[in-house]
């Protein structure tokens, strides 16, 4: 049977609901509206899974002109259905940061999201977007931020004129594990990270090591050492580039990701957390859920046109005796079709 158009606007609404709430409760809330309309969960997990979510918003006509463009980067750990946690990457490209009251925003931002099989994938979808929206031509630099993952490092390698930048919250996550807060250590090894002295930095470390108490913060030494050392390029690039500014991907992994994907006690399949980044990403991006799946999947109903004179001529036939009462017409009992409902038009008037 084909949908109708109030089924597409339902499954439209449901839709639009999942990427808040949870399939069963996303099922709840047309029984707000009206008293026998809820669905199961099931019903909303299949038609969170008919809306295509590859769409990205329409470029500009003319592509922007920018000298510098940003690029963060991290991942939200989702729980799947075996167990396991899968790394769901969060990508958004933007052209700095600006005031509005005591808030800071940033500026024409576009979000990417989903499970990859591979990094690269993600970061030519980035690369498209940049080239389809940005005179290349006149970006002189493009920074990516991140902490230090390979798959955020992999992006140098395929977005042009970018550079690695290392997240600060990250390093001093690391930082903290390791020496403190608030102490000398502490207070030395931000001196040393603000000079861009790799060997102060080290010096300081090595004392840390010699006066820890326990073998774990030996070990968080340790491993703040290697952090450091193996991003010093990307430490070192806030002194020599002054236009690098923070980095604040913690805080939207939290709210485009977490939010719905790992911040409840629930297990996804790895289709389903791929189709919740992306519709979580559409949003984002300010595309409008339920009018995006009307698009794709909304048939306008067919309106039905009876000929006025037609109809007059039927009516005073149908006012003679007939051979059989219009209820008895086998054509209204069977299937719907354009025949049935003009009769049953003509018996209604």
């Amino acid at each position: 049977m084909v949908p109708t158009h109030e089924d597409v606007a339902l499954k439209a609404n449901l839709v639009d609901f999942a990427s808040e709430l949870s399939y069963r409760k996303s099922g709840k809330e047309p029984e707000r509206q009206a008293k026998g309309t809820e669905v199961s969960g099931q019903t909303v997990l299949k038609a969170v899974r008919l809306l295509d979510t590859r769409v990205q918003s329409e470029a500009d006509k003319e592509r922007r002109k920018v000298k510098v463009l940003y690029i963060e980067a991290d991942e939200d750990h989702v729980p799947s259905q075996d167990g396991t946690n899968v790394e769901v990457p969060l990508v958004y490209v933007h052209e700095g940061k600006f005031r509005q009251g005591s808030r800071s925003h940033l500026k024409n931002v576009h979000y990417f999201s989903g499970v990859y099989s591979h990094a690269e994938e993600l970061w030519y979808d980035v690369l498209n977007y940049i080239n389809c929206n940005y005179d290349l031509d006149k970006v002189e630099h493009i920074y990516i931020c991140g902490d230090g993952a390979k798959w955020i490092r992999l992006g140098t390698k395929i977005i042009p004129k970018s550079t690695f930048v290392l997240d600060r919250y990250h390093l001093a996550r690391y930082i903290a594990a390791a020496l403190g807060k608030g102490n000398e250590l502490s207070r030395e090894i931000w001196q040393a990270i603000r000079d861009v002295d790799l060997e102060k930095a080290k010096a300081v470390l090595k004392k840390a090591y010699r006066s820890a108490q326990t073998e774990g913060r030996r070990k968080a030494v340790k491993q703040c050492r290697r952090y450091i050392v193996g991003n010093w390029d990307g430490i070192k690039v806030y002194k020599t580039s002054p236009e690098v500014i923070g980095c604040s991907a913690e805080g939207h992994v939290s709210h485009v990701l977490s939010a719905r994907l790992s911040s409840r006690p629930m297990g996804w399949s790895r289709p389903g957390m791929d189709q919740m980044a992306r519709i979580r990403v559409l949003k984002a991006n300010g595309i409008n859920i339920k009018e995006q799946y009307l698009k794709q999947l909304g048939k306008p109903a067919t309106v039905l046109k009876v000929c006025q004179t037609s109809l007059q001529q039927q009516r005073k036939l149908l006012e003679r005796p007939p051979f059989e009462t219009l209820g008895n017409i086998p054509a209204l009992k069977g299937p719907t079709t354009s025949l049935a409902q003009i009769l049953r038009a003509i018996k209604s008037a």
